[in-house]
């Protein structure tokens, strides 16, 4: 039996949904940071209406570009790289959270669940974020858990379940709460991100 389908935007608190769209007005600037395959290049393609191309990311350059929303707001994105998500390319993640008014960063929930040294990884970068995001007001990171079509046919709702059980007693679990969970190849599911992020 096929799962049923929890819309992404159910397991966002209606306040959480406000704050994104208050980062993200006319004239704001948005930033993609995240792990390795874990849909930052395929979510980039999606913005600039551009075919994405299945390959390896190291550090593309993409010029800026202006994003406009249904009601025609006018979203900067940063010139940047689009950097690969090993470790190696970490140390860029400060440009980038310099440069934008709101911070996505992308993961592989799937491989959270399922490789101890991702999790290990993946929860390296949540301290780093924390540390970076916990005494500023005047930025916005949002999660992205991707992958969540390889999670054993789970719905959404035991996917963030299973995930906050994990981070419970970490120091960083109230800055990931609100964490999108997402199947990045799923056209359905990107446009409704566009609607949670650019309504």
């Amino acid at each position: 039996m096929l799962p049923i389908l929890i819309p992404v935007a159910v397991l966002l608190s209606f306040l959480f949904r406000k704050k994104i769209r208050n980062f993200l007005k006319d004239g704001k600037s948005l930033g993609i940071i995240g792990m390795q395959q874990s849909g930052k290049t395929r979510f980039l393609a999606h913005l600039r209406n551009l075919p994405y191309i299945d390959k390896e990311t190291n550090q593309d350059d993409y010029p800026e570009f202006i994003y406009t929303t249904k009601s025609g707001s006018k979203i900067k994105i940063n010139s940047g790289k689009d950097y690969g998500g090993s470790e190696m390319y970490r140390k860029n993640y400060n440009d980038t959270i310099k440069k934008s008014d709101l911070i996505t960063y992308f993961f592989d929930i799937n491989k959270y669940f399922n490789d101890m040294e991702y999790r290990r990884e993946c929860n390296s970068r949540f301290l780093y974020l924390h540390r970076s995001f916990d005494k500023t007001e005047n930025k916005l990171l949002v999660l992205f858990a991707t992958h969540t079509d390889l999670c054993n046919n789970m719905q959404n709702k035991q996917i963030k379940k299973d995930f906050e059980n994990l981070i419970k007693d970490k120091k960083y679990k109230e800055l990931i709460k609100e964490t999108i969970y997402v199947n990045i190849t799923n056209e359905d599911e990107l446009k409704e991100l566009d609607e949670i992020l650019f309504k």
